[in-house]
């Protein structure tokens, strides 16, 4: 073989092994900036959620008075309680949770006291602050690739995980 054959045929693979590189290189970083927006995307539809709800639950609460709390406004109330409770922080959570006893107990007609509603007061600053940290200091959910389904581990693990549940 010829010299010149011999630098065309190292010039021909570094040209291929180099587009290989390119190619590869293109895909990955394809790759991390899907992931990258999907991410963002989550993370701003995650927050959204958070500040409606939340907006909702203070729009309603706001129209409870102690003296008379109904039917429809307690339920409507704990309804939303319970959509708050969905997209709270733990800390949020349980002080909603505080907040539903109390009003349970309005709906269920104890008698209010000043201690009573001091406690009322008390609960609902107690949501209200913790709402307010959590739109403040908002974390990234964690995003978890969802399984492959279609692989045979993977169908017999989902069957095992079912089964184990419904005994």
């Amino acid at each position: 073989m010829s010299d010149t054959a011999i630098v065309a045929l190292i010039t021909f693979a570094s040209g291929a092994v180099g587009a290989l590189a390119g190619l590869i290189a293109t895909v990955v970083s394809a790759h991390i900036n899907q992931k990258s927006q999907m991410d963002e995307i989550v993370v701003k539809e995650c927050f959204k959620t958070r500040m409606d709800v939340y907006m909702e639950f203070l729009e309603i609460s706001s129209k409870i008075t102690l003296n008379d709390i109904g039917e429809v406004k307690f339920f409507e109330t704990i309804s939303c309680i319970n959509r708050a409770f969905l997209v709270a922080s733990p800390i949020t959570a349980l002080s909603l949770i505080r907040y539903q006893d109390i009003l349970n107990s309005m709906y269920k007609g104890k008698e209010w006291t000043c201690e009573n509603k001091k406690a009322y007061d008390l609960s609902y600053t107690d949501v209200c602050t913790n709402m307010q940290n959590d739109l403040s200091t908002f974390y990234r959910p964690d995003v978890k690739k969802f399984p492959n389904f279609h692989s045979r581990r993977a169908r017999q693990d989902m069957q095992k995980a079912i089964q184990r549940e419904y005994r």
